[in-house]
């Protein structure tokens, strides 16, 4: 990740925290279900991704705070286990797989005001992710005798859509891409790529305060 892409990242996160808040603040605890692929990089001998690895469910819990009626904030946890396709694995008894844990922050900027709420949201990650030998708790895989893992950085983007039904209580459906700078020739070898995940969530969220 170059110099010029970490000064981004900070820059996202650091926006939220320098905001003010105005009088429409209101302060929000979102629980979130989603499933997650992978859609863009390579794992190794040009293998995809998204055939290493199958299509799985994510889950997070995300604290958001309206600073005004056209701008808001969200601290996200999150926390994705992708298993290894059958054709890849070594040992069918086991589930190796890709296990993504994470925190993102995101700015949120409501298009309009209706009967549903349609957002742009973009932010950055962090993500201390690793590959497994068998499930979320296995050993972490080897790479010619170096741990497949690394806390990355990532940039995401997408679209939220929020439906109020009631003053304290909101469904809320989003669909995010985000970007991993993951790649590392000298422990990964040279063909683990950067990486590219797709997640369409379905989620509630509880208005508090």
């Amino acid at each position: 990740m170059t110099r010029k892409n970490v000064i981004f990242v900070y820059a996202l996160i650091l926006l939220p925290l320098i905001s003010g808040y105005g009088a429409d603040s209101k302060f929000g605890i979102r629980f979130n279900m989603s499933g997650v692929r992978p859609v863009k990089g390579t794992f190794r001998d040009n293998i995809k991704m998204s055939d290493y690895v199958n299509s799985s469910t994510g889950y997070s819990i995300a604290f958001r705070q309206q600073i005004t009626k056209g701008f808001e904030v969200e601290l996200q946890a999150f926390y994705q286990f992708l298993e290894i396709s059958d054709q890849y694995k070594v040992d069918s008894a086991k589930k190796p797989g890709w296990l993504i844990p994470g925190v993102s922050v995101s700015n949120i900027i409501p298009v309009f005001h209706w009967i549903a709420v349609p957002s742009l949201k973009f932010g950055a990650d962090i993500i201390p992710w690793r590959f497994t030998d068998d499930g979320p708790k296995g050993e972490t895989s080897l790479f010619e005798g170096e741990k497949v893992q690394k806390m990355s950085f990532g940039l995401h983007g997408g679209l939220e859509l929020e439906v109020p039904v009631a003053k304290w209580f909101s469904i809320i459906a989003e669909a995010r891409y985000t970007y991993l700078f993951c790649r590392d020739t000298f422990f990964f070898g040279e063909t683990f790529s950067e990486q590219g995940i797709f997640s369409l969530s379905l989620g509630m969220a509880v208005f508090p305060f």
